[in-house]
């Protein structure tokens, strides 16, 4: 599992990742990846399943939203973009993340046996 963060830094929108239980390096904090230039603004919502609206805030810690809209305001946008090309045009998507209960099983499987393999059929090859 993987913590990742997006910035807005001096007009660039950047991504960063670390393992979740890992302190950032100096590497890696000095060196995000670039996902976009000339970014005016970057927002992301999180469907509230409660009260059917977006929201800036996701405080469910065990769970992830269903799903996000990224909103992104470029300063100049991109010559054949497929959205207008007025300066400060908004755009959005809107993405499903679809999710399951990971199974105990799944997670610590049996030592020498096959997780594929339904429990008591083991060895049964």
């Amino acid at each position: 599992m993987r913590r990742i963060m997006f910035s807005l830094e001096g007009g660039q929108l950047v991504m960063r990742q670390t393992p979740i239980l890992v302190e950032m390096t100096e590497d890696e904090q000095n060196h995000p990846l670039v996902l976009a230039k000339d970014v005016k603004s970057f927002k992301v919502e999180a469907m509230d399943p409660q009260k059917g609206d977006w929201t800036d805030e996701w405080e469910q810690t065990n769970q992830i939203p269903s799903m996000v809209r990224i909103s992104l305001k470029f300063i100049n946008p991109p010559e054949g973009a497929r959205y207008s090309s007025r300066e400060g045009d908004e755009v959005q998507f809107e993405v499903a993340l679809p999710s399951i209960a990971v199974q105990p099983s799944w997670q610590k499987p049996s030592m020498g046996g096959n997780p594929a393999v339904a429990p008591g059929l083991q060895g049964q090859w």
